[in-house]
């Protein structure tokens, strides 16, 4: 099958690596398809112009207004003429008229986990594989956020994580990301897992692969933690980290 990705990178959300795509990008190639990325804006502009695909899936996080991807899944279907899917975070609360309004386009609204609308199979986030450098270059922009988990267990007001079981990827890989930024520029790295702090086994196995790897530098990360979590050990965990920057919440 062949697959593209995409997602919207504007002026009212500052500017970030497109984790969910990228994520999903590889893990499909995993499973033998055949998966090229690109900004909206980019490829309404015609950068896959003659391309075919299978399946264009949308990816949406936030947006000012619902109309917004309504709006852009008709053009991405005008434009390729096939299936349209549109998900992320956003999709997993939509009201009922917005599932509607998308239906009677025929335009798929998958409101789960990305890689299950593409193989029903459970996530091994342990296998899970790291990102590509191809994907970068067809993005044409390289941003300091990585994620080494999914999920958070916490209810905070302000925030608009939908996810609730923790499920953590292999420090392997997300060492393996990690490098892949500082090869492609990145000073500083922001740790953007909504609770990183918070399994100090987990932080300790990335701790030291990054160690192995000769990538454990002071100052190098920014990270989140919830009070909750900040217990003795996770603690003198953060402080072997040495970040540059520590958001509690």
């Amino acid at each position: 099958m062949r697959v593209l990705l995409t997602t919207r990178n504007t002026d009212e959300d500052p500017h970030r690596n497109p984790i969910g795509i990228l994520d999903l990008a590889t893990y499909l190639r995993m499973l033998g398809h055949q998966v090229d990325v690109g900004y909206v804006d980019r490829i309404l502009s015609g950068q896959y112009n003659g391309a075919r695909y299978d399946v264009v899936g949308l990816s949406v996080l936030q947006v000012l207004e619902d109309k917004t991807p309504i709006d852009d899944s008709l053009l991405l279907q005008k434009i390729f003429k096939t299936q349209v899917v549109v998900g992320g975070k956003w999709a997993r609360n939509l009201p009922d008229h917005i599932i509607g309004e998308f239906k009677s386009n025929n335009i798929d609204v998958c409101q789960g986990a990305g890689e299950l609308y593409f193989s029903q199979t459970d996530i091994d986030f342990n296998a899970y594989p790291a990102w590509n450098n191809q994907d970068f270059e067809s993005l044409a922009e390289t941003h300091n956020e990585v994620m080494t988990m999914r999920g958070c267990p916490f209810n905070c007001y302000f925030c608009h994580n939908t996810e609730k079981k923790l499920s953590y990827f292999s420090a392997v890989r997300t060492v393996d990301n990690i490098e892949l930024l500082r090869t492609r520029g990145q000073q500083e790295i922001f740790i953007v897992d909504d609770v990183f702090a918070a399994n100090p086994q987990h932080m300790e196995v990335i701790y030291h692969e990054l160690t192995r790897r000769k990538l454990m530098v002071s100052n190098l990360f920014r990270f989140f933690a919830h009070i909750s979590c900040l217990k003795a050990q996770t603690i003198g965990w953060i402080r072997k980290y040495q970040p540059s920057e520590l958001q509690i919440g």
